[in-house]
Parts: structure tokens; sequence; C-alpha cells
């Protein structure tokens, strides 16, 4: 009964999600032919920023509020649903509204952190883009708790569409060759573009959906407990990545490489090349996300059968499409970078990144069933465990000169591939954990009627 919803929320999904592939990549080429590369450098030292806020200011509660509005839903039990989207809204409004003000007024600080005197601007204009997103994930995610994908196709496509046409109409009037101008377009149009998303999301919900009360004996510390480890999770590889952007450059300095040719190759490989790979997410994300309310009802039901159909059906489908990927990237590195981006010299790059698809993709897949199935806890240790693996292996691989920046590529194929065991592995056991509960649940519903046909049948063997 519920294959025909999921199969009509993945095609809605899939299809916003290509279309919003599209155009991202149009708007990332557009910066990268029309702002130059030092622009796009400047915003990419904003999204560490901006992936540690959107953590703190949800704090992990997204993944959590998809669970449980889709086991109250699975329960028929709308209230506690509607009540837990109303705490996870004000939660959120409070974290994330007070860390883009935050961020906002300290942005001057920004110098300290940042060499270049631009990013204090740059890091203001971060603030409204802030707020906005984090209150989008927790109405994104009460849909997809739902099974409503319509709603989440609609924004990402608006937002997207109005980012790349204010930036293509912006940069036209900007002064291009001044990459803080071009790089502050980008963000204003990131910013505006936002803003249009979350008001289609609040539209979208009604009257009814808005006016709901937080009365009821649902306790809004079971959200917050359930949802810490997401954060942690989510902080776990923010705080990787931006370590990532602290030690490569230095210990490729360290081996002889001068600092201007280190920030090419970082830009090639992690402002063009890395972000390539994620391409085919436009099919990925739209299977995951309408397989996630799906998972979590089952679990409340305790099916594990359609458990172990689902995610067997799902971890081979990303298998697949992550394979191919791989195959694409190996044999059309080339063509890709230059088509996108102008610039062949970022193929070898894509080449290396190429073997990171399968890993990267499975590893995501697996924390995502691991959530639906409550064990977010698990997920924070195990991607802490990998993380911490990760970021060792990229400092010494990074710093031996045979190696050099392919030596951090290689931790990073490295670290993912360990997570992604780590997750299948657990997934496995909760699923063969299931499957005994079941069978001797059915073998003690059995025993007693097997019992009373032995002793219906004993004096019969004996009048015999």
């Amino acid at each position: 009964m519920q294959r025909r919803p999921v199969l009509k929320n993945i095609a809605i999904l899939m299809a916003a999600g290509f279309l919003e592939r599209i155009l991202g990549a149009l708007y990332r080429v557009l910066l990268a032919r029309r702002a130059g590369s030092v622009a796009l450098g400047l915003i990419q030292f904003c999204m560490p920023i901006l992936r540690l806020g959107y953590i703190l200011g949800t704090l992990g509660l997204p993944q959590t509020l998809i669970r449980v509005v889709a086991e109250a839903h699975a329960a028929k039990d709308p209230d506690t649903a509607r009540r837990a989207m109303s705490y996870a809204s004000r939660i959120t409004l409070m974290a994330g509204g007070g860390l883009s003000l935050l961020l906002f007024f300290a942005a001057p600080l920004g110098h300290f952190v940042f060499p270049d005197p631009r990013m204090v601007t740059l890091l203001r204009w971060l603030a409204p883009i802030l707020i906005c997103d984090c209150l989008q994930l927790i109405i994104q995610a009460n849909y997809q708790g739902e099974n409503r994908m319509w709603p989440v196709a609609m924004a990402g496509v608006l937002g997207q569409s109005v980012k790349l046409i204010i930036t293509l109409c912006l940069l036209n009037k900007a002064v291009v060759s001044e990459p803080g101008s071009s790089a502050r377009v980008a963000l204003a149009a990131v910013a505006v573009s936002e803003v249009m998303a979350l008001g289609l999301l609040v539209a979208l919900r009604g009257k009814n959906h808005v006016r709901h009360t937080c009365k009821g004996d649902y306790d809004p510390k079971k959200l917050i407990l359930a949802s810490l480890p997401l954060m942690g999770d989510g902080l776990v590889f923010a705080v990787a990545g931006a370590l990532d952007m602290m030690i490569i450059p230095r210990r490729l300095v360290g081996i002889g490489l001068a600092a201007g040719d280190v920030t090419a190759m970082m830009g090639q490989a992690w402002g063009m090349a890395l972000p390539t790979i994620f391409l085919p997410m436009m099919i990925i994300w739209p299977i995951t996300a309408a397989t996630l309310p799906v998972l979590a009802a089952a679990a409340a039901r305790k099916d594990g059968a359609e458990l172990r159909r689902r995610i067997s059906l799902t971890y081979l489908a990303v298998t697949g499409v992550s394979a191919l990927t791989t195959l694409l990237m190996l044999t059309a590195a080339r063509p890709l970078v230059t088509v996108l981006y102008a610039c062949p010299a970022a193929a070898p790059y894509l080449r290396l990144f190429a073997w990171a698809v399968v890993p990267i993709y499975l590893a995501s897949i697996g924390g995502t069933f691991l959530i639906a199935l409550g064990q977010s806890a698990l997920v924070f240790r195990q991607s802490l465990a990998c993380a911490t693996v990760r970021t060792a292996l990229l400092f010494v691989l990074t710093g031996l000169p045979h190696l050099g920046l392919k030596g951090a590529i290689i931790a990073i194929i490295a670290g993912n591939t360990l997570l992604a065991l780590a997750n299948g592995l657990s997934i496995l056991r909760l699923l063969w954990s299931t499957k005994t509960a079941a069978s001797n649940a059915h073998a003690a519903l059995l025993a007693p009627g097997q019992m009373q046909r032995g002793a219906s049948a004993a004096p019969r063997d004996h009048a015999h």
C-alpha cells in the first residue's frame, strides 16, 4: 500500500532535484566564469561558517523531527506531530536567530580569523541566510515526516531559480574585476532566494498548520535528547572540514610549494572537482528523502521485513548510481571540468575524487538509515571516530612530498570508506537482531499450539 506514495515522492523529488542541480551548476559556472577564482575563493571561505551555523542553529532537530512526525502519523496521532513541530520551530527560531544576530554584530572580529578584510562584509551577509535556512530545514523536515514532498521540491526549485536570476542580473552591473564586489553580489542573491523559499514553505502550510498549540503531554526534552547526538554528528564533519582548510595549505607550503600555487590548487580541487562528484545527488537525495519516513514508520511498527526490503533496495540503487558516477568521472573528467568551469587543470583532481564517490554516498545513506532506526547516538560515535582517523591521515599524508594534495584526497577516501563500512555493519547487526527477535516471538506463539497438539495426540496414540 505504501509503494505508490513512495514512488510518487521519489519521482517528485527526483524531478525537482534534477532542476535544482542544473540550476545550481549554472550558478557555479556563472560565478567561476564571470566573478573569477578569487571571488569563488572568498565565498568558499564563508561556507564553513555557514555550515557550523546550520548545525548549531537547528540543534540537529530536522532529522529527529522527520522520525517523530512519521511515527506519530503512523500511530494516528497528529497532535503529537503538531506539538513536535511547534517545539522544533520555537527552539530553532531562538537558536538560529540568536546566532544570526551574533554573526552580524561580531563580523568585524572576522579579520582576526581571515587575513582578507573583505570577509567582514561577507560575514554580515551570512546572517539573513543563516536564520532563513535554519527555519527552512525545520519546515522541510515536517513535510518529509508527513510524506508531503512537493512543497519541499517547489521551495528548492524556487530558491535556486531566484538565486541564479538575481546573480545573472547583478553581475552584469557589478564591478566584475573586483572579486569582493562579485562575492557580495553572489551572497546577496543567496539571501534573497532563501527568504523567498522560506516564505513559500510557510505559505503552503496554511492556517490550520501554522496555528497549532504546544499544549499536551508531549515532552520537548525528547526532541532535544534525540537531536543533540545528530547536532554533534554534523558538528564533527563541519569541524573536520574547517580543519581540512587549515591543515592542507600549511602542509603543502611546508613541503616547498608556493602559497599562490597552493591557493590555485585548492580552488581547482575543492572549489571545482569536489562539488562535481555531488552532482548525481539529484538521484540519490530523492530516494533517501522519500524512504526515510517510511523506514521510521516501519521501525515504529516493528516491521522487520519491510525494513530489510526498503534498506536492501535503497542500498542497491545507491551503489549502482555511485559506481556509474565513478566510471563517468574517471573517463570524462577533462570534458566535464572544461564544460563546467573552463578549467582543464582541475581534471586530475576530479579523477582522484572519483574514487571517493562510492564511499561518500554509502556512508551518507548508512547514516540516514541509522537515524531512521533511532540510532542517532551510534551515528555520532562512529562519525567522530572516522573523522578523527581521517584528519590524522590527512595531516600525515599531505606532508609527504611524493603525495602532497593527493595525500589529502586519499585520506578523505579512507575516512569515508571506514565510515561506510561501520554504518553498513551496524545496520546489518540491527536488522539481524530484529529478524531474530521476530523469529523468537513466532516460535513462542507456536509453542502452546504444538504442546496442545502433542497432548491431544498422546491419547490417540495410546488408544491405538
